[in-house]
């Protein structure tokens, strides 16, 4: 699943503000949403895991970059938000792949998340050695999760999800 999203992200030539929807499994059949976090992120926390409904899209959005960006939905506010700090500590091992961020290995300071508002969000982001955002999350709702690589693909979908043009 990761190769398929790298491969699509390189691949991907539609004009700018374009969005690839991409099926996780090879028989174009939705997924249970189990089954594709097992596949796309295996170290993902059981209580995340639960607290997301079957409702979700995996994409890439073409802006300035091509970016992937999983959008979850999930029915338990409190559980997803412990979740997700909970999965900091492998979302890197387990997703990093699609934003082309290589798991440190040899040193004592892993990635490390950090708090950062935009679009009066409340953003945790990864920042690269230059204070470059590499990845982030937002809770965008109290009911939908935004993963991506940029604070552009942020804005981008954040624009089409306010105006109904991805799931909601």
């Amino acid at each position: 699943l990761i190769r398929t999203l790298s491969n699509n992200k390189k691949e991907f030539t539609k004009p700018v503000n374009s969005v690839l929807y991409i099926n996780p499994l090879e028989n174009n059949q939705n997924a249970n949403v189990t089954i594709v976090t097992n596949k796309l992120a295996p170290r993902m926390p059981t209580s995340l895991q639960r607290s997301l409904t079957n409702e979700y899209m995996i994409g890439i959005y073409s802006f300035d970059t091509n970016q992937p960006f999983i959008l979850f939905k999930t029915d338990d506010y409190g559980g997803s938000y412990a979740g997700m700090l909970k999965w900091e500590e492998n979302i890197v091992a387990d997703i990093g792949g699609l934003y082309n961020i290589s798991q440190k290995t040899g040193t004592t300071s892993p990635y490390v998340f950090s708090d950062k508002a935009l679009r009066n969000k409340d953003l945790r982001v990864i920042k690269d050695e230059k204070g470059k955002i590499i990845m982030l999350y937002s809770f965008i709702d109290k009911n939908t999760i935004l993963i991506t690589g940029t604070e552009n693909i942020f804005n981008a979908i954040v624009g089409k999800y306010l105006t109904n043009a991805v799931i909601r």
